[in-house]
């Protein structure tokens, strides 16, 4: 399935609730996430959405051919370690590395990655609140559907409403406390973290002009 195009998991546009619509219900064999090479730091904090929903994700990394006339080298392997994930090099329009990406997917198994952690305050509340407190299967990672309620999502709101109503109004007591920690809105700060986790993951595998000492 092509689904239309998504920057986050957190859908702003209504082609975006189509995809995660899509990606939630169909408990896909993988998770096939195509960026643009040259912009590897700024793609990576979806990349990092995906582990975190426990979607069986593998990145290709697209347009590989430009990011080498632009003098960027990416170390493939030390990403799919820092990632835990499977990590493809393609060119698109000349099918270099499709082959590759279609034996990968035919013998994929999807083994559970590392989670990088945000900050204390958000680990603590997916701890102790969010885990204990959702008992149904929603297709994708309890963390992530924490996450999500607490950035206000009204359709995931309304889901677990339904299906964990006893959960949720234990786990929404915890909410308002939690945004008073900080000073910025919630969705911000965590996407702020997820930025600066893709800026020390992109540092340690990319080498580009800007980079070299």
């Amino acid at each position: 399935i092509d689904t239309p195009g998504m920057y986050s998991l957190v859908p702003v546009t209504e082609e975006e609730r189509v995809s995660r619509t899509i990606i939630i219900s169909e408990k896909p064999k993988a998770v096939i996430h195509v960026i643009d090479a040259k912009n590897l730091e700024r793609m990576l904090p979806f990349t990092l959405q995906l582990i975190e929903a426990n979607l069986p994700v593998i990145l290709v990394l697209n347009i590989m051919d430009e990011a080498e006339r632009l003098d960027i080298k990416i170390d493939i392997k030390k990403l799919e370690k820092e990632l835990g994930i499977p990590v493809v090099a393609t060119v698109g329009v000349i099918n270099k590395g499709i082959n590759v990406l279609k034996d990968l997917i035919d013998t994929y198994t999807y083994s559970e990655p590392k989670k990088y952690k945000l900050d204390a305050n958000l680990e603590r509340y997916i701890l102790e609140k969010v885990e204990p407190n959702l008992k149904n299967d929603y297709g994708v990672s309890k963390r992530i559907i924490g996450l999500w309620i607490l950035q206000g999502d009204k359709e995931i709101i309304e889901l677990v409403k339904k299906k964990d109503a006893t959960g949720y109004k234990k786990l929404e007591e915890s909410i308002d406390s939690l945004k008073k920690k900080y000073a910025d809105p919630i969705g911000y700060v965590i996407a702020m973290l997820r930025q600066d986790i893709s800026f020390k993951i992109a540092s340690k595998c990319e080498i580009s002009p800007k980079k070299i000492p």
